[in-house]
């Protein structure tokens, strides 16, 4: 893979006053550049960082780092070598492209109506899991730092590390959609928006941007930067002397989906949920660039002027430094490994420097609790953080009411006032720096003189047989969190119970009166029934036998019906009587003269009001 770092000319003070004012933000007094003067052929110095795309099937995870040698400190730029303080990433959705913009109540993530591929809430999930769940993948970053000797491969633990973003590193989103971005946007542009995106922050000083930086997305289709006009690159990061807001960085990220394969996709994992793989592995690339180089040129690079992430770019899948995904407390992503001149290779995993970041550990915990209503309880855990100076605050959640914790000693205590069967409680122990952990135990509290469970109950109900049906039934237990099994006695034939939802259904086959009894019971044994009578309509008719009739001589035949339902209405029909004859739909009287000599095969049927039906046939000759 051919890995190209290109030198741009620098942007002149009037091309990036003309990009400030094409998006939208006010040409500040003192003219700016975009980088600084790049300062002879050595290096990459004032270059524009280029993330290299894809060639080849993904590996294997390779132990070979690409570049040569391990990363030297190059004496910073406008005094800043690397993000000292914890990583803060401002999000910028550039163009009206994007569509509407939406947030969701609960997680406060931003959605838009133009992201076919969900890249905004990934990347917003991404940068809020950093620094939680005790990721180590930002631990790679923080072996770095910065006041040393130009050239140091190695920082003490005395000097200013790079930060760890302890509880997350998304510092905003922003939506710039007042107006289309360019179908090709210009460098110069791309940095004016990273600049307005500053003040629209409220970053507008030099220490507010200290330590953000801006990631400017555009939406599907376009080519900021010249990406994919042809495709060199995946992203790249940069920096820009701001003016008043002062020197930031920012990265310009395309919508990399575009491309798939060439820059990431399926790269981790396969199947749907690998197409945005490269997503976070790039951006993830850029972001760890930035904040080890933080203005392109005075940070961490080789000898060949290749940054902590280009060494591990495309590496291979796996290991100990290849691509995978990490956890985080807002779910798994696909990153790289980052360079480490500690174990001199490519790293997925280091310990945080410990002036970032601490770990915290039970030292005691609570086994499952069973108490009583109205009796006062009371138990304790203890943890504490590998920093013994750190104080620990506890807190809780699942506990039964009536029961409280103290956040700083971690004892549990109170009266419970209502019942509850294994409540899961969940406590956590987190430090001054926002390490934390948590233990987990169940919490039963029983009802004085056991638990009341009580069946809706029932009323007596007529169903037809051969007609398939559905009864629910419900319960209440004065202990919550119970589960109920269901049973039930009488049942008519051809339904069931279901012993977990108490729906009784199937097809009755056979009619008659039956006493139903519906029991639930508890965990604790406890129990409620209700008990009801079902009738299932089953409808007879009596068969006349073969008859013989004089035409023209009235005439009259009763067809006689029975049902078992006794609260049943039964109507009567007839097919192909003899002419001159009708039954009486309510009494299954038939009557009349017949007018014609023939014979005829009579088929009467008797329904009733549930639906249950019944046939009898014969034949009647008229003479």
């Amino acid at each position: 893979m051919t890995f190209e770092r290109l030198r741009r000319p620098m942007i002149s003070a009037g091309l990036l006053c003309a990009a400030i004012a094409a998006v939208g933000l006010a040409t500040p007094s003192a003219a700016f550049e975009l980088a600084p003067t790049p300062k002879g052929a050595a290096g990459h110095q004032g270059d524009k960082v280029k993330h290299p795309p894809r060639k080849g099937v993904a590996s294997k995870y390779s132990t070979t780092a690409k570049g040569t040698g391990l990363l030297s400190y190059h004496g910073g730029t406008n005094g800043v070598g690397v993000t000292t303080g914890p990583p803060k990433v401002v999000l910028v959705f550039w163009g009206s492209q994007w569509g509407t913009k939406s947030v969701d109540a609960g997680t406060g993530i931003s959605t838009f109506t133009n992201d076919p591929m969900g890249v905004a809430p990934l990347l917003q999930r991404f940068f809020k899991g950093l620094g939680t769940n005790n990721e180590t993948w930002s631990g790679v970053m923080t072996e770095l730092c910065e006041g040393v000797a130009y050239g140091a491969t190695v920082c003490p633990a005395n000097v200013p590390h790079v930060g760890y973003p302890t509880g997350g590193a998304l510092a905003g989103v922003i939506y710039d959609g007042a107006t289309a971005a360019p179908t090709t946007a210009s460098d110069a542009q791309i940095a004016a928006v990273a600049v307005k995106a500053a003040t629209t922050a409220g970053n507008t000083t030099p220490a507010s941007n200290r330590n953000t930086q801006y990631v400017v997305l555009s939406s599907t289709g376009l080519h900021p930067g010249g990406f994919n006009a042809p495709l060199n690159w995946c992203a790249w990061h940069d920096w820009t002397n701001g003016g008043s807001v002062g020197p930031l960085a920012y990265t310009n990220l395309p919508y990399l989906t575009d491309v798939g394969y060439s820059c990431g996709a399926n790269y981790v994992n396969g199947g749907t949920a690998g197409l945005v793989d490269g997503v976070t592995m790039v951006e993830g690339h850029e972001y760890a660039e930035t904040i080890t180089d933080q203005f392109p040129g005075g940070g961490w690079w080789d000898a060949a002027g290749y940054e902590n992430s280009d060494k591990c770019a495309w590496v291979g899948a796996g290991g100990v430094g290849g691509s995978q995904n990490i956890t985080l407390a807002t779910g798994s992503f696909a990153v790289q490994g980052n360079f480490s001149n500690v174990t001199n290779g490519c790293a997925i995993s280091a310990v945080p420097f410990n002036s970032n970041v601490t770990t915290v550990t039970f030292s005691a915990t609570s086994g499952n609790q069973i108490g009583t209503v109205g009796t006062p309880v009371s138990t304790s855990v203890a943890a504490s953080s590998s920093d013994a100076t750190q104080a620990i605050t506890y807190s809780a959640t699942g506990l039964p009411v009536g029961l409280s914790i103290g956040s700083a000693s971690g004892e549990i205590a109170g009266t419970p006032t209502v019942a509850v069967w294994n409540s899961p409680v969940v406590v956590k122990a987190t430090d001054a720096t926002g390490s934390s952990s948590t233990t987990s135990f169940t919490w039963t509290v029983n009802n004085v003189g056991g638990n009341t469970v009580v069946v809706a109950p029932l009323a007596s109900r007529t169903s037809a047989k051969g007609k398939s049906l559905s009864l629910a039934n419900s319960a209440t237990d004065n202990q919550s969190l119970q589960n109920l099994s269901w049973s039930a006695t009488g049942l008519p034939t051809g339904l069931s119970i279901s012993g977990t939802t108490g729906a009784i259904s199937g097809t009755p086959s056979a009619g008659g009166t039956f006493t139903v009894s519906v029991r639930a019971t508890d965990l604790s044994s406890a129990y409620g029934f209700t008990s009801f009578t079902w009738y299932i309509a089953s409808v007879s008719v009596t068969n006349p036998g073969a008859k013989t009739s004089t035409r023209n001589v009235s005439l009259s035949l009763q067809i006689v019906a029975s049902d078992t339902a006794p609260s049943a209405i039964i109507k009567y029909a007839a097919s192909n009587l003899p002419s001159g004859l009708t039954i009486n739909v309510n009494t299954g009287l038939i009557s009349g003269k017949p007018t014609s000599r023939q014979t005829k095969a009579v088929k009467v049927t008797a329904t009733d009001n549930f639906g249950a039906t019944a046939t009898a046939s014969f034949s009647w000759t008229i003479a």
